[in-house]
C-alpha cells in the first residue's frame, strides 16, 4: 500500500463525515439547489457561521480543560508527573470543585496567574477567547450581518480575523503546554 492510499478507517471516516456534513445541512458542494441567490447566499453564510462558532467553542473548552488541570496540579503542590496517579483522589476533588462551581474562564485565569506570570498578550490573547465564546454559546444570531461578533475588536466572521484568531490560538496552547 503506498502512502497515499486511504486506510480502511480513513475510507469510513470520509463516509461518515459525508453523512454529517449532510445530515447537519453543511454541504456546499450542491449549492446550484437552491433556487434563489438569497438563498445559496443565507446557506453558505450559515455553514461558515456554523464552523467558525464550533472552532471558537472547540478553543475555549479546549483552553478551559487545559487551565483546571494546570491549576489543579499547582494546587496539589507543583507535581506534573501524571498527577491523576499520585494524588488520584484529591486531583479529581479539585478538578471537581473546579468543575461544579461551574468557574468560568476569567476567573480560572486569575487563579492561574496567582501562580505563574502570564503574559499581557497571552491575557489578552485568553480574555478575547472568553468574550466571543460567551457571544456565541450564549446568543443564536450572532454571526448574521446585523449583530456581528468582535474578536480583539474586529468582526470574527472577516476571513483574515478568524485567521488571526487561530494564531492567537496557537500561541495561548504553546504557552499553556510549554510553560
Amino acid at each position: 500500500m503506498s502512502s497515499n492510499e486511504l486506510t480502511s478507517k480513513q475510507r469510513n471516516l470520509i463516509k461518515e463525515l459525508e453523512v454529517i456534513t449532510e445530515d447537519l445541512g453543511l454541504g456546499f458542494g450542491d449549492i446550484g439547489r437552491y433556487p434563489t441567490p438569497e438563498e445559496r447566499t443565507v446557506h453558505l453564510e450559515r455553514i461558515k457561521t456554523h464552523l467558525i462558532r464550533g472552532e471558537v467553542i472547540t478553543q475555549f473548552t479546549l483552553v478551559e480543560e487545559m487551565l483546571t488541570y494546570e491549576l489543579a496540579i499547582e494546587a496539589l503542590g507543583g507535581h506534573r508527573a501524571k498527577p491523576w496517579r499520585h494524588k488520584k483522589t484529591r486531583f479529581d476533588r479539585f478538578k471537581q470543585v473546579l468543575t461544579e462551581n461551574r468557574a468560568s474562564l476569567r476567573p480560572k485565569l486569575g487563579l492561574y496567574e496567582a501562580f505563574r506570570r502570564v503574559p499581557r498578550d497571552i491575557r489578552e490573547i485568553t480574555l478575547a477567547l472568553n468574550s466571543i465564546r460567551n457571544a456565541f454559546a450564549h446568543s443564536f444570531s450572532v454571526g448574521n450581518q446585523k449583530k456581528s461578533v468582535k474578536y480583539r475588536g474586529q468582526n470574527i466572521m472577516d476571513l483574515a480575523v478568524f485567521k488571526r484568531f487561530l494564531i492567537d490560538q496557537r500561541r495561548l496552547l504553546d504557552f499553556l503546554v510549554n510553560r
